[in-house]
């Protein structure tokens, strides 16, 4: 049996935060408020998916700043209840397809 799961990736915002806690403490909850900031300058690239448009089961990020020739895969994370379904991967080749639009990799 195949289950089809339906994922948006897009660029995490500021009201995405509070629907993130299951990705980790609070010292991560503020690395990630931190990084979002940093987004903002086109450093870092944070990316949120999501099913249905309602719930938020991956998070993960792209940091141009470790290595500008490529970017650094980092911070990446499905929630417990949803692995097993390939959604970390797609979130990797959505990561890749930035980096890659950006001319980098």
């Amino acid at each position: 049996m195949k289950l089809c799961v339906d994922i948006n990736f897009r660029d995490l915002q500021p009201i995405d935060l509070d629907d993130l806690g299951w990705t980790g403490g609070p010292a991560h909850q503020q690395v990630l408020r931190e990084s979002l900031e940093v987004s903002w300058k086109g450093d870092v690239e944070l990316l949120i998916g999501e099913v249905n448009q309602l719930r938020l089961v991956a998070c993960g990020g792209i940091d141009y700043r470790r290595d500008p020739v490529a970017g650094e895969l980092w911070m990446l994370i499905v929630d417990d209840a949803w692995r097993g379904l390939g959604i970390g991967t797609r979130l990797i080749a959505e990561l890749e397809e930035r980096a890659r639009a950006k001319g980098l990799g």
